[in-house]
């Protein structure tokens, strides 16, 4: 067989069956891929999910009642949140948390934001400015314009 018609009229039908093959295994492939991403896509929005009940967990450590024994002067990190339950408006760091609460309620604009707020009380200064710095890294509230400091 030296004619080049003959021999492809030779191998012509395993031509055909070798590219039926190769269509299958691309279709197999393709959906393989699809699975694949689908499943992580399902992950990921699990993760999110568990990230956020973790997140609210943690920022659910609210001071919920003020007694008298309360004193409003120490060192504290509060967060102030808006309607978003997965990030803060603003995080902040005080030593007198009642009057700078009570700034943040003045200003008419930033009152009528805050559904609730998170305060955390800190050993001392330098506790109270990682703590701060953290949550603000971590959250990135939208009206921390200043950034850490």
């Amino acid at each position: 067989m030296s004619d080049p018609d003959a021999v492809l009229d030779a191998i012509a039908p395993e031509l055909v069956a070798v590219k039926a093959l190769a269509e299958e295994a691309a279709l197999r492939i393709t959906v393989e891929t699809e699975r694949r991403e689908r499943t992580e896509r399902a992950h990921t929005r699990v993760l999110r999910v568990v990230e956020s009940r973790v997140r609210n967990a943690l920022a659910n450590l609210v001071v919920t009642a003020v007694d008298r024994e309360f004193n409003p002067h120490g060192c504290f990190v509060y967060l102030l949140w808006g309607t978003d339950p997965d990030r803060p408006l603003y995080v902040g760091k005080s030593t007198n948390i009642l009057a700078r609460l009570g700034q943040h309620m003045s200003d008419s604009t930033r009152r009528y934001r805050v559904q609730r707020v998170t305060v955390i009380r800190c050993r001392d200064g330098r506790q109270m400015d990682r703590t701060e710095g953290r949550l603000i890294e971590e959250y990135q509230p939208t009206l921390n314009i200043q950034g850490i400091h």
